[in-house]
């Protein structure tokens, strides 16, 4: 494929859905093509997949709750993802395959062996080129919340993010060439600013890898023991982590890629992209 696909995980409020648009907003003043998506989302069926597992109205047991993420993410990848690399545009997703893992297998305890059977059927065998682990302590995630927070799994207590966040590093050690763990307790730039210096190999690529493979060697030699974080959008409302305020997320259209890896260091942005409905 000709895109290339980022993915930012981490348990709640660690800062995926910021960390994401600020990645963002750096490939579009560069004039990279790039589409920015949420999942469970970003499709008609995937967001009211998404207000359903988020629900805490209702019980779910794990297996279904695996299902109807696999279920998620199958559509978004064939609608959405799997396109959007094929036209060369790079596709950044606040949560991707890995949540399923971590959430579903560390968390609730389903066999992971099952899990990736269920990831590769639902993704096509589609692998990210980069994920970004936004690593905190369950216990800041926990003041992180906002007083409001009722959902599924933010009500969802400190042993079972602590089993979520362990199943995340464990992800990481098994594949090193394709995670990025950042100290997400960090200032949001000083994140920012990791999670950039891990891209920018990945733009001086000719073929950035985006199905399948691990990232290009140039890029596992910026490696780094602090991890950053995903992102979130569909098209529809939803809360920002990092903010009271809902705003739309979507896509974002950019001018063809005509900058250099260089050139992308220091531009200026000019303006906050516009996040459309979908």
């Amino acid at each position: 494929m000709k895109g290339c696909l980022i993915t930012f995980e981490g348990i709640e409020a660690a800062g995926k859905t910021t960390q994401a648009r600020l990645l963002v907003h750096r490939l579009q003043r560069g004039g990279v093509p790039v589409l920015l998506v949420r999942e469970p989302g970003g499709t008609p069926l995937g967001e009211r997949l998404r207000r359903l597992l988020k629900s805490a109205r209702f019980p779910l047991a794990p297996e279904a709750e695996a299902l109807l993420f696999l279920s998620a993410r199958a559509q978004l990848a064939q609608q959405v993802i799997i396109p959007a690399l094929e036209r060369g545009q790079w596709v950044v997703c606040d949560r991707w395959a890995d949540s399923t893992l971590a959430y579903q297998g560390y968390g609730r305890g389903l066999p992971l062996d099952a899990l990736r059977a269920g990831n590769q059927m639902a993704t096509a065998g589609l692998l990210p080129a980069l994920t970004v682990l936004l690593d905190i302590p369950p216990e800041e995630s926990v003041r992180r919340r906002y007083p409001s927070a009722h959902d599924r799994f933010e009500t969802a207590g400190p042993d079972f993010l602590r089993r979520v966040r362990e199943g995340y590093l464990a992800l990481a050690r098994e594949e090193p060439g394709r995670w990025l763990v950042v100290d997400a307790t960090l200032p949001r730039q000083a994140v920012a600013r990791t999670v950039w210096e891990r891209v920018l190999p990945l733009l001086a690529s000719p073929n950035p890898r985006a199905r399948g493979e691990a990232p290009v060697g140039a890029a596992q030699s910026l490696r780094q023991a602090h991890p950053q974080r995903t992102v979130n959008t569909s098209g529809q409302e939803d809360r920002d982590e990092d903010s009271p305020t809902d705003r739309p997320h979507g896509e974002v259209e950019c001018p063809p890629l005509s900058l250099g890896a260089e050139r992308l260091r220091g531009r200026k942005a000019p303006g906050r992209p516009h996040y459309p409905h979908r």
